[in-house]
């Protein structure tokens, strides 16, 4: 049960307030995170390949190649989450120049930019039906870096007003 700080009682679902609630919560996330904190590098790096793969197959399989329109962008834009939304900031912000998840992580954007990537892979399928991603993979030195076109990263930057 719910301790409420300060009153040493445990606390009963009939007389929670909204803060208790807010503290709840806050006390079950911050548990949940001991215990997982997240996904590895490791399971990282296998996501991002098998979504590259996956991209491989969807285009062995019939998804077009469709060119992304300002209309896409924008309602891309619309749909992303933050973890996403940061990355695809960030990229568009930069465009040309490529970063790894270490980059994101150094730079303090987010820890997981490739799980954010592979939700672009499954949104770019399921909801655009299309093959081509708008993010640029590539392998260098055994890291994955990630990069922008610049009419999309320009495009993108007019959508989320960057």
């Amino acid at each position: 049960m719910f301790e409420r700080p300060g009153d040493g009682r445990q606390g009963h679902v009939d007389d929670w307030t909204e803060d208790d609630i807010v503290d709840r919560s806050t006390a079950i996330t911050a548990a949940i995170c001991k215990v997982w904190p997240g996904p590895s590098t490791e399971i990282q790096i296998a996501a991002l390949e098998a979504a590259i793969v996956s991209e491989r197959e969807a285009e062995a399989t019939g998804l077009p190649a469709v060119p992304w329109t300002e209309e896409d962008i924008r309602r891309l834009a619309d749909e992303v989450g933050d973890a996403l939304g940061v990355v695809l900031d960030t990229l568009a912000t930069h465009p040309g120049e490529q970063w790894s998840g270490s980059d994101f992580a150094a730079a303090g954007l987010t820890s997981y930019p490739h799980a954010a990537l592979g939700a672009l892979t499954m949104k770019t399928r399921g909801s655009f039906h299309r093959a081509n991603q708008p993010v640029i993979y590539e392998q260098v030195g055994g890291v994955w870096k990630w990069s922008l076109a610049g009419d999309f990263a320009a495009l993108w930057r007019r959508a989320r007003r960057l």
